[in-house]
């Protein structure tokens, strides 16, 4: 007891000048200068949270890559590709922190186009660069055969883009390469969404390689910029996110084996359009918000503006994403190939369901390589509430 009254004495003592001074002032010889800052001070070590403990003990994206395809053979040819993922997702993520101070989150006025792209949708110019980036990085390991991006109207074959034969292969890539672009200027989040197809049995290689329903593919996944960027990804077997580290300039699995919750308690849909939405959507949304749904319970609104920071929301805490038809888009806004198929199959992976509100995301033939489609994805048991709203009568 006596070693324990001198303990808490003495950090009684070490504690009291804190206290008798508020914090911010100084006499005139106490003034704080940036002559005695320290430079030494690392908040990781100084705080004990141990992080130097915890970065050794860290799998870097690279080395977990290098384990799971030792583990899943089949999966190996894909490898350089997943890395040529993971190198543009950095490059990206600099550019859109620098954006502002590089002048890159303005409107692009040049092209033959004038700055809007096949969806007639203006393009800033970062939506331009990253588009750039993304064909190039991923043509230039080898092993795809094309890209498919929601920028332009075609695929390209990677064997035109690098400029040699040699360039090719039996896989294809589609992305969004800048998802949520209209959020740059006040330095919201954003986002790159791809997908990995394999040419089908039987099949020639070529731009109709990434003509195929979400259920063939074998890899997707996005790279959300914001406050920290992640990489959060599946190859059929589960979804890991992973982190970039500013420090060492690598991806870390920060989250393995993510699992969304099986209800929620949170919505998400741009409601400026819910005056168009059909009237049974318009009344399920009402019910979650007053709580009169299945669930009982009042729902919670939550909307980025970007896709991708809406569905990484809904994957920590479980809800529901809504982005339905309207009398403006009555096929829906979404496009199936560069948003629906990759996020349907990341939010399946994860446990949770993906829906037009009729059919699984996942099972929907494309018919164009801009096809759009309604989409609700979210945990089980709010889709198929949704789902269940859309079977009532008009």
């Amino acid at each position: 007891m006596a070693n324990q009254r001198h303990s808490t004495a003495k950090r009684a003592s070490a504690v009291a000048p804190l206290r008798q001074r508020p914090v911010g002032i100084y006499t005139t010889d106490e003034e704080p200068s940036l002559d005695n800052a320290r430079d030494d001070f690392h908040p990781e070590e100084d705080t004990g949270l141990g992080g130097e403990d915890r970065r050794q003990g860290e799998k870097t994206f690279a080395r977990w890559l290098e384990v799971e395809t030792w583990r899943r053979p089949e999966i190996s040819d894909m490898s350089s590709i997943m890395m040529a993922v993971e190198s543009a997702c950095k490059t990206l993520s600099a550019l859109v922190k620098r954006a502002q101070t590089d002048d890159l989150a303005g409107m692009y006025h040049g092209g033959d186009s004038g700055g809007v792209n096949i969806q007639g949708e203006a393009q800033k110019k970062l939506d331009v660069v990253s588009n750039r980036i993304m064909v190039a990085q991923l043509c230039s390991p080898g092993g795809l055969s094309c890209v498919a991006s929601e920028e332009e109207e075609y695929p390209q074959m990677c064997s035109t883009v690098v400029g040699h034969s040699a360039f090719t292969g039996e896989y294809a890539a589609v992305f969004d390469p800048l998802d949520g672009s209209a959020n740059i200027g006040a330095g919201l989040p954003c986002g790159t969404i791809f997908g990995i197809l394999k040419r089908p049995p039987g099949g020639k290689v070529g731009p109709r390689t990434v003509m195929q329903s979400g259920k063939r593919l074998l890899a997707a996944g996005y790279c959300l910029y914001g406050g920290q960027t992640n990489l959060v990804l599946t190859l059929g077997n589960g979804v890991q996110q992973f982190t970039l580290d500013p420090k060492r300039g690598e991806f870390v699995l920060t989250q393995p084996n993510m699992r969304i919750p099986i209800r929620g308690s949170l919505y998400s849909a741009n409601e400026a359009n819910s005056h168009a939405w059909d009237g049974r959507i318009q009344d399920y949304v009402n019910d979650l918000k007053t709580g009169r749904g299945p669930s009982g319970q009042q729902y919670q609104s939550r909307y980025n503006g970007a896709l991708i920071a809406d569905i990484h929301n809904i994957l920590h805490y479980g809800g529901i994403f809504l982005y339905p038809a309207d009398n403006k888009n009555p096929n829906g806004k979404l496009r199936l190939l560069y948003e629906g198929n990759p996020i349907g199959m990341i939010v399946e992976q994860a446990g949770g369901a993906a829906s037009t509100g009729f059919q699984r995301i996942l099972d929907v033939p494309p018919l164009n390589t801009h096809h759009r489609i309604p989409t609700f994805f979210g945990s089980p048991e709010d889709v198929y509430d949704l789902c269940a709203y859309l079977k009532r009568p008009l």
